[in-house]
């Protein structure tokens, strides 16, 4: 058995890993614990968590994590708006950093998502809109997709970031609620197929042994 842990950007992430991820890796007897890192921590209450985080802090919860020695450790995170991104980094020199800045790295595994989670949504139009219960929108999904080229191309614009061209499709769509189900109705299969930097981290995941 090899043990997986998975620090993700937030609830959304977590769900993904927790309901479709998880249960693929399982199947190549890799077990996968999702994390999501803690943004804010309040002494009267929980923590919250997901969304923005210092990168000197995101570090640190990397460590934590690594501190595990009987468990590989690797990433979910957002190239959009991503923490310790500089103006013209690329997604490869963000996983470099990362890599470089934890300890342990031979144990670690970065994997940021390009350019955005909601870009694995359009792995599949077909799907996404009738899970979403609008199935005429599949076609003005395959319209971005024809414009950008493929699914982890629909670009980080601040109008035009794949969650941002979901919401102004479907005005209800809510990516916590909403993200998880649809890539759930898609699969990790139909997913890699679509998004090939996606796949090529699943395969690593898959190789994994301990």
């Amino acid at each position: 058995m090899t043990r997986l842990l998975m620090l993700v950007e937030g609830p959304t992430e977590r769900q993904f890993v927790t309901r479709t991820l998880a249960p693929f890796l399982a199947h190549h007897n890799i077990y996968c614990t999702p994390t999501t890192v803690t943004t804010r921590e309040n002494p009267a209450g929980p923590n919250y968590k997901g969304g923005f985080v210092k990168y000197d802090k995101l570090i640190r919860e990397l460590d934590r994590l690594i501190g595990d020695t009987n468990a590989y450790t690797t990433t979910l995170f957002d190239f959009y708006e991503m923490t310790g991104r500089e103006v013209g980094d690329t997604i490869e020199e963000m996983e470099n950093k990362l890599r470089s800045d934890v300890h342990a790295n031979d144990r670690f595994i970065p994997y940021i998502q390009k350019f955005e989670f909601e870009a694995l949504l359009f792995s599949s139009p077909n799907i996404a809109a009738e899970e979403l219960s609008d199935p005429a929108k599949a076609a003005e999904m395959e319209a971005i997709l024809e414009d950008c080229g493929e699914a982890e191309a629909v670009n980080d614009g601040e109008n035009t970031a794949p969650s941002k061209r979901l919401k102004s499709l479907f005005s209800d769509y809510d990516k916590v609620a909403d993200g998880p189900m649809v890539l759930d109705g898609i699969g990790i299969a139909a997913i890699r197929g679509a998004c090939p930097r996606f796949s090529e981290w699943i395969d690593r995941l898959e190789a994994l042994k301990i």
